[in-house]
């Protein structure tokens, strides 16, 4: 008899660590289910659209896999793609996400700015969602989807400055926010 309840235990106990680690795994899929926003904005001689995939999570700020900058120019109907200057860094071990990594900071606001020549920019402002120097930023990209100017980081700060009266860049109209939650 004591054979058997030992056999009993082990298989019961094998069991529930079975149940425990199915309900985990179903529980770290069900978080990571995404949904995705797009957002459009007229500046110049462009429509700009920025869609964000974010995974279906509860959390303060939105945890994003990919941002997109769509820039349709209003007169050829060209078309530029290019993501978003975010880099990634949370990785799958801390979210359980297993589409790859996310991204470091989302745009969360926009505004078109005028510049030498009435050339059109696209103003970006950048958050993390933290509380810190480098927690915020703003970048400025041409309407071909590069990067003029950014303060990203303490090296970049002074050279955004440098770019924005180069170009003689004065935003117009007002900052609306990017869409990003459900």
């Amino acid at each position: 008899m004591p054979v058997y309840k030992a056999k009993h235990v082990a298989m019961i106990l094998s069991l529930t660590a079975l149940l425990l680690i199915s309900n985990f795994s179903g529980y770290a899929v069900a978080q990571t289910q995404t949904y995705s926003r797009k957002g459009t904005l007229n500046c110049g001689k462009a429509i700009i659209e920025i869609t964000s995939s974010c995974l279906d999570i509860n959390t303060n700020f939105p945890m994003c896999s990919e941002q997109k900058i769509t820039i349709i120019d209003k007169i050829t109907n060209k078309t530029t793609t290019t993501n978003t200057s975010s880099d990634s860094y949370i990785d799958e071990a801390l979210t359980g996400y297993k589409g790859g990594k996310l991204l470091d900071g989302l745009a969360t606001s926009w505004q078109c700015a005028n510049g030498k020549e009435n050339k059109a920019y696209l103003v970006l402002d950048f958050a993390n969602g933290g509380n810190c120097e480098y927690c915020e930023w703003t970048e400025i990209y041409d309407l071909s989807g590069k990067i003029i100017a950014s303060t990203k980081n303490k090296k970049n700060r002074g050279k955004f400055d440098k770019n924005t009266q180069k170009l003689k860049i004065k935003v117009i109209g007002d900052k609306t926010n990017i869409p990003l939650g459900k």
